[in-house]
């Protein structure tokens, strides 16, 4: 489990899509502050739904799944992830951002989306889906 977690300082953190995927998230750390870099999917987690990284600050989570396309099971993913590591323990209410960047979204998925991100409120976490690249700073 300790190989699943290291701890960086990095400037820009960036999570690829292992599988040879296009997408991406970009973490800005100009402050360079600790983040545990957690393997979720296939080293922490290893059967069941689960997203493929959680970048853990001091108070703040990002849950991250890189996706090719299907947004509705990325959203089953982030919501067991969810499940396993937040609900009933201390860190339930840590502030959360769920975040899927997928190189394909569809109009299809629009409504599923709306209904997540109205449910992972109830998890104190906001429910973000981008295209291809997701950056954001810290």
């Amino acid at each position: 489990m300790s190989s699943c977690i290291k701890k960086i300082n990095l400037k820009i953190i960036t999570l690829s899509d292992k599988r040879g995927g296009r997408s991406k998230f970009i973490l800005n750390n100009n402050n360079q502050i600790e983040i545990q870099r957690i393997e979720v999917d296939g080293c922490y987690i290893k059967q069941g739904k689960r997203c493929d990284y959680i970048l853990s600050t001091e108070n703040f989570d990002f849950l991250v799944e890189l996706k090719g396309e299907g947004i509705k099971s990325g959203i089953e993913q982030l919501e067991d992830t969810i499940h396993k590591f937040y609900v009933g323990d201390s860190k339930s209410k840590r502030g959360k951002k769920a975040i899927i960047v997928a190189t394909k979204t569809s109009p299809s998925t629009r409504s599923a989306i709306k209904t997540a991100k109205a449910k992972f409120k109830k998890y104190n976490s906001s429910l973000e889906v981008k295209n291809l690249i997701f950056e954001t700073s810290i």
